[in-house]
């Protein structure tokens, strides 16, 4: 799954609309301001890929226990339940 797939899984568990929006790196460089966030955000950004379990289930015959859907659910209640996310009434 996509970066943008987890925000809108996030968006859907909270029933928000999806309002999310792209900056091209300079212009996020520019909104950033400072250039160890700048150094920061680029090495996560160049160490963060896209992940697949494709292989695995091949070659393994791996079945995960979660759909991302049920685990983001599961997470999300978890982190309310801890007060980690607090959601205003």
């Amino acid at each position: 799954m996509t970066l943008y797939g987890y925000a809108l899984s996030l968006y859907q568990y909270f029933h928000q609309k999806l309002q999310i929006g792209f900056l091209l790196w300079e212009k996020f460089c520019e909104y950033l301001g400072k250039d160890e966030l700048i150094d920061d955000c680029f090495y996560h950004i160049a160490r963060s890929g896209y992940y697949s379990i494709e292989k695995a289930q091949k070659l393994l015959e791996y079945k995960p226990r979660y759909t991302t859907w049920e685990t983001i659910e599961e997470v999300m209640k978890y982190y309310i339940e801890k007060r980690w996310i607090v959601i205003p009434s």
